[in-house]
């Protein structure tokens, strides 16, 4: 490489006394090409490097790291590997025993990375919290499905809390809320907000909002004040910004594969256990919390109610609709009016205050979602509805029902029949009680209704107690019956004279 001074002296010796390129070269002993490039360039000379970087530790692992890039192009952007993901996964799986540095270098050098800028804020003690959602891929059930991740952070300790959902809508938005609540142990003054249809009707200019009036009741109830962020204005709860990414990428990479919502927020919330170990503005988090506790207003009694309540009437093939979805109550309130209270995880309908249907929430498309049991008084009218009927199809029952049908079929010109009168016997016992009746009448051979009526009457319903038949002994001993005076009768028949 030629020293700057040297090269001041070949564009000296060019540009003022108009040597030639073959003279400087051979003057300052350097080839033509040397001299050409000195003559283009006036700054300071920049080393650079022909040979890549020799990567002794993290090189073994390369193959590995470079497989999980090439797994995250299949995969949302926003749960791909970072450069911490990727060293605790080393670290935990194949046994990588150097230091984050190492990692994070490499996969700077992979895959250059330009970070926003933000000017920090400091929260006072107890003050505030933010909220946000946002989505995340996972496995549920063996399909991969989009959820919706709650997240709740406390802006002065760091505190966090994630919950998944399947729904942003507002009865999960206020059931998060409610949880995020509960787990802190107490209110912030202050909860920052996006701008969701779900809490704001119409975004004033600044900070004004027309809430949604069931927003203003559950505000009322925790006593916390709500502020609304500027609308596309995202770093004004910089906070749980973050979260929501930090969660994509460190809980949810690789993608969990859970078997149910519920699994998936019991990992979830070991993981926002865990956090409590992270350093946050020089101390962990764990500590911060606890002297922010003490700061927060107490909780209310009671949780609030986090439904959604319709009213509508009950249809001719005794259903409600919920959005698109239709739930079936039982047939005897057909046509009446009944309140719908939609949860985020499930339906309940109720009539006078009574709950008479219970169905867990589906999220699916133009679904029935049907209890067989809600339509077993219309059987013996139409016993075809045993075959043809939606919500009998699929209708999952222990074997020796499906063999105690046979049977009746085989002995019984009518044993439908007689097998939907022992199906309508859910009316008064469960499934199991039954099946465990219909055991007994196979091994007795005696497999009609009344005969498996009895027997569950014989096993579950519980005799009187014998001090009321001894009662009963005494009252009738005491009776005392007057003689009948035949007299009378004759009377009746004498004829005179």
């Amino acid at each position: 490489m030629v020293k700057v001074d040297e090269r001041e002296r070949m564009r000296r010796a060019y540009f003022i006394e108009k040597k030639t390129i073959r003279w400087i070269a051979r003057e300052y002993r350097h080839s033509r090409r040397v001299v050409r490039q000195a003559l283009k360039e006036s700054g300071v000379p920049v080393y650079q490097r022909k040979q890549p970087f020799a990567l002794p530790v993290i090189g073994p692992y390369i193959p590995v790291i470079e497989q999980w890039f090439l797994e995250d192009e299949g995969v949302p952007e926003k749960q791909r590997h970072t450069a911490h993901r990727i060293f605790v996964r080393l670290a935990e799986e194949q046994g990588f025993t150097g230091c984050e540095s190492n990692v994070r270098r490499y996969v700077r050098l992979r895959r250059p990375r330009f970070d926003s800028v933000f000017v920090p804020i400091e929260h006072a003690i107890g003050e505030e919290a933010q909220v946000d959602f946002g989505e995340a891929q996972v496995s549920l059930a063996g399909s991969m499905t989009t959820v919706h991740l709650f997240c709740f952070q406390l802006c002065y300790s760091g505190r966090r809390f994630v919950r998944a959902y399947r729904t942003e809508r507002q009865e999960a938005f206020f059931e998060g809320l409610t949880h995020g609540l509960r787990a802190i142990g107490g209110v912030p003054k202050r909860i920052t907000f996006d701008n969701p249809k779900t809490l704001v009707k119409k975004v004033f200019r600044g900070h004004l909002r027309d809430e949604h009036p069931d927003f203003i009741a559950f505000r009322s109830h925790y006593l916390f004040e709500a502020n609304f962020c500027n609308p596309a204005r995202g770093n004004e709860k910089g906070h749980v910004e973050g979260l929501v990414g930090c969660v994509r990428r460190n809980a949810l990479v690789p993608i969990p594969e859970v078997a149910s919502l519920s699994e998936l927020n019991q990992l979830l919330e070991k993981w926002c256990e865990g956090d409590q170990a992270r350093m946050y503005r020089g101390k962990r988090v764990s500590d911060r919390f606890e002297a922010e506790k003490s700061h927060l207003k107490p909780l209310p009694p009671f949780d609030y109610p986090c439904c959604r309540r319709e009213a509508c009437t009950v249809g001719s093939y005794s259903e409600v609709r919920v959005g698109t979805n239709r739930y079936s109550v039982p047939v005897a309130y057909a046509h009446r009016s009944v309140a719908v209270l939609a949860y985020p995880d499930k339906i309940e309908i109720l009539c006078q205050g009574e709950v008479i249907a219970r169905h867990a929430r589906c999220y699916g498309q133009n679904q029935d979602i049907l209890d067989p049991y809600h339509y077993l008084p219309l059987l013996e009218r139409r016993p075809a509805l045993l075959i043809h009927g939606k919500a009998f199809q699929g209708w999952k029952l222990p074997e020796i029902f499906d063999r105690s049908r046979h049977r009746l079929q085989e002995r019984k010109s009518r044993g439908d029949r007689e097998y939907i009168r022992i199906l309508r016997l859910h009316e008064r016992y469960t499934t199991d009680q039954i099946g465990k009746a219909l055991e007994q009448a196979e091994e007795l051979g005696c497999l009609g209704a009344d005969e498996v009526e009895m027997l569950l009457l014989k096993r579950f319903e519980s005799p009187p107690p014998v001090a009321c038949l001894l009662n009963l002994d005494d009252a009738l001993s005491s009776l005392r019956v007057q003689p009948v005076n035949l007299q009378r009768f004759n009377e009746l028949v004498e004829v005179p004279a």
